[in-house]
């Protein structure tokens, strides 16, 4: 089987139309991966993705570049069922 390279989620992210940002929230991840907010935040509840909430706020996740990168590349690596 041939493994293709992913691009880095910050240049996904700009072929999406999004600019680039230290933090993306997880409705721009989501229409970036084409996944539901939903799965993007019930990754980071569970722990399987690394978020950061806002400064000040009581609810919301956050998530850096390299955090998606670490995620879609664990999401391509696991078992399949796992």
């Amino acid at each position: 089987m041939v493994k293709m390279e992913l691009k880095p989620f910050d240049q996904l992210a700009q072929d999406a139309g999004l600019q680039r940002q230290a933090l993306y929230t997880a409705a721009e991840v989501g229409r970036v991966l084409r996944l539901s907010p939903a799965t993007v935040r019930k990754a980071a509840g569970c722990g399987k993705l690394k978020w950061h909430r806002p400064l000040g706020s009581e609810r919301g996740y956050v998530f850096a570049p390299e955090w998606i990168d670490e995620w879609v590349r664990g999401r391509r690596e696991a078992p399949e069922g796992a």
